[in-house]
């Protein structure tokens, strides 16, 4: 995936977001919890991954943990 690309699939979802059409996927706890292991590993064994790095970006705002999704951001578009 592109850095343009990344950027795009941000901008979408920030659109989405701004104008209310965003619907969240029904994910438990237990599925957002693996999902974040998995990719924080994914991204312990190859941190130029930028798709883990900006899925777990998503995760964390499923979590409603968005201080952690807005810090890794930045990361996804410098890879």
């Amino acid at each position: 995936m592109s850095d343009d690309e990344i950027r795009q699939r941000l901008a979408q979802y920030r659109d989405q977001m701004r104008n209310g059409t965003y619907q969240r996927p029904q994910w438990t706890a237990s599925d957002l919890r693996e999902a974040r292991q998995a990719l924080e590993e994914s991204i312990r064994r190859d941190p130029g991954l930028a798709e883990a790095h900006l899925n777990l970006g998503v995760v964390h705002v499923h979590q409603d943990r968005n201080d952690r999704a807005m810090s890794g951001t930045p990361r996804t578009t410098e890879i």
